[in-house]
């Protein structure tokens, strides 16, 4: 996997492609704002699974509605942070609080999938369990600890 990650970080293409600087600052946005997308819909879904918000809301109905925008939201963070990934690659993968970043963010997906998954089906028993809305908090926990571990990253390793 490491040779990968070199050849990625010493493809020629990749070099000139990213080496614009025009096109590095709107990577940086695209990220930030598919951030603020996917984890402003996510955390609104949670919030309601809790009760906190749109209480006049049907549970279902409302992560039926957010979710394509978390979707979106995702697909640019994936596309963005993978060309970030790419300029520094080897640097990235030796890194271990680059690993906790995206296991983190890997298992706030997993709760969100869990949460889009079962929503309809709490709308329709009319009560929403204990356990959903003990993963609706840690998918909020987690989300909020990818984006600090992103801003970790290179505070500490110095890299991005």
């Amino acid at each position: 996997m490491y040779s990968v990650c070199e050849w990625l970080q010493h493809s020629k293409f990749l070099m000139f492609f990213l080496s614009w600087p025009p096109l590095a600052v709107a990577l940086e946005i695209i990220h930030y704002v598919g951030i603020f997308i996917m984890v402003g819909s996510v955390v609104l879904v949670d919030l309601r699974v809790l009760g906190i918000a749109a209480r006049g809301r049907r549970v279902g109905e409302f992560a039926a509605q957010l979710f394509p925008y978390a979707w979106f939201g995702l697909a640019m963070i994936v596309v963005s942070g993978f060309l970030m990934f790419t300029s520094q690659a080897a640097d990235y993968y030796n890194d271990p609080t680059f690993h906790k970043k995206m296991i983190v963010m890997l298992l706030a997906l997993v709760a969100a999938v869990f949460i889009r998954i079962g929503a309809p089906k709490w709308e329709s028993a009319g009560a929403i369990p204990v356990t959903a809305k003990v993963v609706a908090f840690v998918c909020m926990v987690l989300m909020f600890e990818s984006i600090i571990y992103g801003n970790l990253v290179p505070a500490i390793s110095g890299i991005g």
